[in-house]
């Protein structure tokens, strides 16, 4: 029983003391346009194997890579850094966002209005006719006899006014 007790106190001990070694984490300080990275109780070294007691990476690509904290030669923690830069973005903010709305929705409407006014205009100037002379043809010319024809009289009964009256 006492054995096993040890065993656990040393299991303890060596679990708090590797926890603490592994503690000294590289602190990050994010600014405008860079990045610096601190190592507290040791040094950076970068991809150059150059050691400082802090460095600062500026918004770049070629500053992407590994990063170690390192004390008396060892690493004691590691951070990978990932730059992405975008060159030809835009950056939008509500002001942007709204204007191009609303300049959308008044460009539309002003293109329907014209649409409009443009398709209900009557036209003032009559062109030529596109009429031929032969659509202007009588089917059934004047100068036939009334053997096809009734002839009406004006103003006097007939056969169609007595079927009216039935």
């Amino acid at each position: 029983m006492k054995m096993r007790f040890r065993l656990l106190l040393l299991q303890t001990l060596a679990a708090f003391l590797f926890c603490q070694a592994g503690s000294t984490d590289i602190k990050v300080e994010e600014y405008t346009n860079s990045v610096k990275l601190s190592c507290p109780g040791g040094q950076i070294r970068d991809q150059n194997d150059k050691r400082n007691d802090s460095l600062e990476l500026l918004y770049k690509d070629e500053n992407t890579g590994k990063y170690d904290c390192m004390k008396d030669d060892s690493a004691l923690s590691h951070i990978f850094v990932k730059f992405r830069t975008c060159d030809n973005c835009v950056e939008f903010d509500m002001t942007s966002i709204v204007s191009i709305l609303v300049g959308n929705l008044v460009a539309t409407t002003g293109i329907g209005v014209a649409v409009y006014l443009v398709a209900s205009q009557t036209r003032t100037s009559r062109g030529p006719s596109k009429k031929k002379r032969s659509d202007k043809q009588q089917l059934v010319p004047n100068d036939v006899s009334d053997e096809q024809y009734q002839s009406l009289h004006p103003r006097t009964p007939d056969v169609y006014d007595k079927i009216r009256n039935k």
